[in-house]
């Protein structure tokens, strides 16, 4: 069994998660200003995610739902559709419904599952110093 294909992580300006090929995986941490992050495992239909400690996700939504377990870790994530916030830790579970936006905090490193139904994509709602901002504010409030 060959092993899979290495491919280097894509410019800041593609999505976090652009597609799913099978038998391939990012060769390093894909950080951007605080999103750090590994795509540990993928398939068409799943991934297991690393964040870094104080990784900053920025909103965004999918036309899918998705559904996250954290496998370690603690993270905050606001689904700014709904105004309400999920503080998630080990053994957690979350449903983002289709086209929630979400934005996502880890506080310390963290990993995640993350399974979808059909083809993965994402629509950033707004950049990363924005993201921090509001996190910020809301943090202080």
């Amino acid at each position: 069994m060959s092993s899979p294909q290495v491919i280097p992580p894509p410019p800041p300006a593609l999505l976090f998660i652009e597609s799913y090929l099978p038998g391939v995986r990012f060769s390093a941490d894909r950080g951007r200003g605080g999103r750090n992050y590994n795509i540990l495992r993928k398939d068409t239909t799943s991934a297991i995610i690393r964040f870094s400690a104080g990784g900053v996700e920025p909103a965004h939504h999918h036309t899918f739902g998705h559904e996250l377990v954290m496998i370690s870790g603690r993270i905050k994530l606001w689904d700014l559709s709904i105004e309400k916030e999920f503080d998630l830790k080990t053994g957690d579970y979350l449903f983002t419904p289709t086209s929630n936006v979400h934005r996502v905090k880890s506080f310390e490193e963290s990993e995640l599952f993350i399974g979808w139904e059909g083809k993965m994509d994402t629509f950033r709602d707004e950049d990363l110093e924005t993201a921090k901002q509001e996190i910020a504010r809301v943090s202080s409030a």
